[in-house]
């Protein structure tokens, strides 16, 4: 079991349906990157993690402190 899903089974009790999280710096990384470590390694962690979620059947929902314009300059 990969550290994703080690996380996920500690909240199963819970019953989360939902999971809303900021994209820069937590699921992206260095220049939108989802396998970009901040120290600049290459990591497979934020994409277990989304896998992980879907696997137990919890939503994503992005969000982002930018402005449309900004989040769609990114895109």
């Amino acid at each position: 079991m990969n550290r994703a899903a080690e996380h996920l089974s500690d909240i199963r009790g819970l019953h989360p349906r939902v999971l809303y999280t900021d994209l820069d710096g937590t699921v992206f990384g260095p220049g939108g990157s989802l396998f970009a470590a901040s120290d600049g390694r290459t990591t497979r962690r934020a994409a277990e993690a989304l896998a992980a979620l879907h696997h137990v059947g919890i939503d994503l929902v992005p969000v982002s402190g930018r402005t449309v314009r900004q989040v769609r300059e990114t895109a």
